[in-house]
């Protein structure tokens, strides 16, 4: 399941945030991918020198770019971030794994999208 939400607190690997006004809480593990942030949409943007950091350390990783501890608070480690990013509240495009409430992904993202983008499914069964 893939949420847009603002970052509320970061907690050594509990992510809390707000998804349309309703406070949830997820894990990070030290499996849980990181993907890069579109720096392009964040002109003037206070959080840019953040997510900055965020894809260069993603950048900086030879392969594929995990999580690793999330009980460090160094600032450029993911998780050092993550908790810059939630208390600048920061928003975040996260997938959950399914039946579960572990964070299978993250990306920062500059803005929630105002609606959500309704599926094909949707469209066709509209359309008849």
């Amino acid at each position: 399941m893939n949420l847009n939400a603002t970052l509320i607190a970061w907690n050594a690997g509990a992510l809390n945030y707000s998804v349309a006004g309703v406070t949830q809480t997820s894990i990070v593990v030290g499996t849980t991918t990181t993907h890069l942030a579109a720096l392009n949409h964040y002109p003037n943007d206070p959080i840019l020198p953040i997510v900055t950091r965020w894809n260069a350390l993603i950048e900086a990783t030879k392969g594929p770019s995990t999580f690793g501890q999330t009980n460090l608070d160094l600032p450029n480690t993911f998780s050092g971030i993550t908790g810059e990013l939630a208390t600048a509240g920061a928003n975040m495009q996260i997938h959950i794994e399914p039946h579960s409430n572990i964070v299978a992904s993250l990306r920062p993202i500059p803005v929630i999208p105002p609606n959500p983008i309704k599926s094909i499914n949707n469209l066709l069964k509209e359309s008849t």
